[in-house]
């Protein structure tokens, strides 16, 4: 349960400002029970790796030379104009080598960092 001995009012003041309080402020808004420090901080742990995970995706289109976020945002760039102005360039600087190799796959493969 959520019972704080608070003594001093600059440790009030730290106290009403921090995230902990306000968390318990919106979950007992809610109807929902306080929840510990403890637990908070574990619960605020959690969500920063999880997010940290998520970041370390990104999604690299080579031929326009351009690194994205999400794979909504990479399928986007790929029906964009200058994506496919950049892919028909790819295909006649290879037909014009001789080489058999250039096609636009639409293929998303997450980029290593």
């Amino acid at each position: 349960e959520y019972q704080r001995r608070v003594h001093g009012q600059q440790e009030k003041d730290e106290h009403y400002k921090g995230s902990w309080h306000r968390y318990n402020v919106k979950r007992r808004a809610v109807g929902l029970p306080s929840m510990s420090k403890e637990d908070f901080d574990l619960k605020m742990k959690r969500l920063k790796e999880a997010s940290a995970e998520k970041l370390a995706v990104v999604f690299k289109c080579d031929l326009c030379s351009k690194k994205f976020k999400s794979e909504g945002m990479m399928r986007q760039h790929l029906v964009t104009k200058k994506h496919k102005l950049n892919v028909k360039k790819k295909l006649s600087m290879d037909s014009n080598a001789g080489s058999t190799v250039g096609s636009e796959s639409g293929d998303i493969i997450p980029a290593k960092r």
